[in-house]
């Protein structure tokens, strides 16, 4: 009997980011383009995971997976601080990929967030690869897919952490495979929410979804072209009507800006993990926040 070695993660926020339509762009275009855009988009990505103290996890073709793991367990507010890291990273991605052009197309991200129990670990004989498995990242990934392109889909467990500081437009109830019809709600950047500042020394500011991240030897090679981007005024993420799609009828037009104190049910306690984004995989009891061995 083969063994694996993780680790649970009480609480962790989770982010995917997916490129809208680029299956169909690639196509058209010659590999090595293709391959060269997402080397240059993921990395400026990676700059800002490592500026604001998030992880990156993989990328899985055009999707890019992200996130941020509670501090301190007894620190006041330390799963918000967590949520609030991955929501800037999520807001930077957008003005992000605005920059860039695949030969003369600009495309755009659609993005979602949970946060719950994850196990983290390294599984198999060949090809390591580090990775997050757990009802979180379905339910994470799920937001993605459902979510509207060039907005941040969050469920009501991240609401229920950010409403207080960040500002969400209620999207009702969407339906989640294998979860049924759950509460969402779509981030509604601030003007100017995406800027990202980071003095000579490394630290962060200006933001308040951004951290403090300190770089000994300075900024890491490319980081001041992020920080250019994010700070152009042409970058800047609008209030705009955004266009918001029911699962069950027509799309209908709500204006960003408009807030509800409407908080939906939670999802319960999660009690079991399964294999993440591909879904497959063996279902395991998880017995609280220890190491697992000999799964």
């Amino acid at each position: 009997m083969s063994s694996f070695l993780g680790t649970v993660h009480p609480f962790t926020c989770i982010l995917f980011a997916d490129i809208v339509g680029f299956t169909e762009v690639a196509s058209t275009k010659p590999a090595v383009e293709v391959v060269r855009y997402l080397d240059g988009l993921f990395s400026k990505f990676d700059l800002v995971c490592l500026a604001t103290s998030v992880e990156k996890i993989k990328t899985i073709g055009d999707c890019y997976m992200c996130v941020a793991m509670r501090d301190d367990q007894d620190e006041a507010g330390a799963e918000a601080m967590a949520c609030a890291r991955v929501l800037h990273v999520a807001t930077s991605m957008h003005a992000i990929i605005e920059s860039q052009q695949i030969s003369g197309a600009t495309l755009c991200m659609r993005a979602g967030m949970h946060c719950g129990s994850v196990v983290s670990g390294i599984i198999g004989k060949t090809k390591f690869c580090y990775d997050l498995w757990g009802d979180a990242v379905n339910v994470a990934s799920r937001m993605e897919s459902t979510g509207v392109p060039r907005h941040t889909q969050v469920s009501n467990q991240v609401y229920c952490l950010l409403q207080d500081q960040e500002e969400f437009t209620p999207r009702g109830k969407t339906f989640i495979k294998g979860k049924g019809e759950l509460e969402t709600y779509l981030h509604v950047p601030e003007e100017g929410n995406g800027d990202f500042e980071m003095t000579s020394e490394g630290e962060s500011r200006g933001s308040r979804s951004s951290c403090t991240s300190n770089f000994p030897g300075g900024l890491p090679a490319g980081l001041t072209d992020v920080m250019d981007i994010l700070r152009a005024p042409k970058m800047k993420l609008r209030r705009t009507r955004s266009r918001i799609v029911n699962s069950e009828g027509p799309a209908g037009v709500l204006p960003f800006g408009h807030s509800s104190s409407t908080v939906g049910s939670a999802v319960g306690p999660f009690r079991g993990i399964k294999a993440g984004r591909s879904g497959s995989g063996d279902q395991v009891r998880v017995p609280g926040s220890e190491t697992l061995s000999d799964l």
